[in-house]
């Protein structure tokens, strides 16, 4: 395929935790009619406001649609080192655009018109993009809510929150002094109080923890 319309949707997961990787992830298809349908089950919505069931549910729907080629769907994770040495702004723009990028490369688009609509306050740099596909011209737009009204930034939601939240399981095993399985690394008394006994891991966000290790 040489020039086609294509639309992404992208959305970040773990922005505001204090500890783990930020996940941004997008969701690109050539037509927006092939995307799956909701049922009254498994709804679509803000990945925040659905169980853990349905998130599991929804991301092997999702991962099916991938393989089968109908979706392409790629994440960037972003660390706590990047994090704390260039700011939240910086990293969650480049993620989107490098989970963009990671999508267009898997097709095979030479040149077209590329919607990409966005969750939120995200951002892509846009002239990194142009530079790495001259023939594509880009049309962004950020909504506020966008992972609720949507659809496809819903998608992007989901996935990456299955994604993250399997990322964090993990780390609960490295360092389970911190109950990461439980809160996936967000600011809660648990959380906190743990720091404050044990000190920060190398998953950290020192950025994120000024405040925290210094009101003990």
């Amino acid at each position: 395929m040489n020039s086609a319309n294509f639309y992404i949707g992208v959305d970040e997961m773990g922005r505001g935790p204090l500890a783990g990787a930020l996940y941004v992830c997008a969701c690109g298809t050539f037509d927006l009619k092939t995307l799956p349908k909701p049922t009254k089950t498994l709804p679509i919505r803000d990945s925040k406001k659905l169980s853990e069931k349905q998130h599991e549910e929804w991301w092997g729907v999702l991962n099916t649609k991938k393989k089968n080629g109908e979706l392409f769907i790629e994440y960037s994770a972003i660390t706590p080192k990047t994090i704390d040495s260039k700011g939240i702004s910086y990293s969650t723009r480049h993620g989107a655009t490098e989970s963009v990028t990671k999508v267009l490369k898997k097709t095979d688009i030479s040149s077209g018109v590329i919607t990409i609509s966005l969750d939120g306050s995200l951002y892509v740099d846009i002239v990194s993009l142009e530079k790495r596909f001259p023939r594509c011209v880009f049309h962004t737009k950020t909504i506020v809510k966008g992972d609720e009204t949507v659809k496809i930034i819903s998608f992007a939601s989901i996935y990456g929150k299955v994604m993250r939240d399997r990322y964090m399981v993990k780390l609960d095993k490295e360092y389970p002094q911190y109950g990461l399985k439980k809160h996936k690394g967000y600011g809660t008394k648990e959380h906190i109080k743990a720091i404050q006994k044990y000190g920060p891991s190398k998953m950290h966000r020192k950025l994120f923890l000024r405040n925290i290790l210094h009101s003990e």
